[in-house]
């Protein structure tokens, strides 16, 4: 009996098995990376949604002459002395303000800021600064509830006007601090 060249059946089986199960395991990790890759471009669009909208607010407030602190928003004026309210839309889910350079109203976040507060965590004595607070929807689950909203903050302080300002004594200038020449150096 002469052996033949090939595989045997038993072979061919072994090899359908083989490649079935490296297939297999090799969807479930791609699904696998295909699902966290859609997880994390939803949580790095809500995070990007949530600076513009904070970094919005935030040139308004550093922007402002005066502000006044809310509920739901603030109200204050512009440098040129127009007044402005920044207030959070709980029907519609957004932020509404007034744009800068237009003076015309805006709406940020709509669908999405499901959360906006604004505080002065270091109360009455340092008036001017400010802590935003906004949520947003997470796009990664679909039950829609506080605790699965993405939560961002920022802290901001108003610019305060050339004239206003208050000069601190303790601050001494580099200039100051140098020895007179021929001294001890």
């Amino acid at each position: 009996m002469r052996k033949r060249a090939g595989f045997t059946l038993v072979e061919v089986m072994i090899a359908v098995v083989l490649s079935t199960i490296i297939a297999i395991v090799l969807m479930s990790v791609m699904t696998s990376v295909q699902t966290k890759t859609k997880k994390l471009t939803g949580r790095s669009k809500a995070a990007q949604d949530a600076l513009v909208v904070l970094q919005k607010l935030k040139n308004v407030l550093r922007s402002s002459k005066e502000v006044s602190v809310s509920e739901s928003g603030f109200t204050g004026s512009f440098s040129d002395g127009t007044p402005y309210e920044i207030s959070y839309d709980g029907e519609r889910d957004g932020i509404s303000f007034p744009e800068a350079e237009s003076r015309r109203d805006q709406f940020m976040g709509a669908g999405q800021v499901v959360f906006f507060e604004i505080t002065q965590p270091m109360g009455e004595d340092f008036p001017n600064i400010f802590k935003m607070t906004i949520g947003i929807e997470n796009p990664e689950v679909n039950v829609k509830s506080e605790e699965n909203h993405l939560y961002y903050s920022t802290i901001v302080s108003e610019r305060i006007p050339q004239g206003d300002r208050i000069p601190d004594p303790s601050w001494v200038p580099n200039s100051q601090d140098l020895p007179a020449s021929g001294e001890g150096v």
